[in-house]
């Protein structure tokens, strides 16, 4: 369990000068948040998805939830980046099953990490471009299932992390 001052700084910490656009807490295992930072500018799609999903590990690592790419967009004009995440028990990717392991729990929850474009134009409709703070995260963390029930552990995906620890 975490508060949502525990989860605020921790965003923080995680985000490089992150800013709260929206901050909408429920629970620990329901909330809305919509965060902008800073990423290097001029990069490689190869460098932002490397960063996408080392934040998403922490993420997870944090929530106690695993997180699948739903979408990754490889040709944008108007963004630099996008790529979607999407719960682990949701219904993308998986069969239908009667039996109660099912991973499918048709779970809506998400993670939004788009990169915009810096140039004049985008700046002078955007206040938070003109501080650097290119990257947007949506965060929709509204679960159709119990997050830290104990069943829910024994469904999260296998990591070599794990091991470690």
């Amino acid at each position: 369990m975490y508060t949502k001052k525990d989860l605020r700084n921790y965003l923080q910490e995680i985000s490089s000068e992150a800013q709260f656009v929206m901050f909408n807490y429920v629970s620990s295992e329901k909330f809305y948040i919509e965060l902008k930072c800073k990423v290097e500018r001029d990069q490689t799609v190869e460098f932002y998805d490397t960063c996408t999903r080392e934040w998403i590990k922490k993420l997870s690592k944090f929530t106690a939830t695993t997180w699948i790419v739903r979408n990754s967009f490889p040709k944008l004009k108007r963004l630099v980046f996008r790529k979607i995440y999407t719960c682990h028990r949701s219904s993308f990717n998986k069969k239908k099953k009667p039996d109660f392991e099912s991973r499918n729990q048709e779970c809506k929850a998400r993670v939004d990490f788009r990169v915009k474009m810096i140039n004049r134009n985008t700046i002078k409709n955007d206040k938070m471009l003109k501080e650097g703070l290119n990257m947007s995260i949506l965060i929709d963390f509204n679960h159709t299932h119990k997050v830290r029930a104990p069943e829910s552990y024994n469904l999260l995906r296998y990591s070599s992390e794990i091991d470690e620890d």
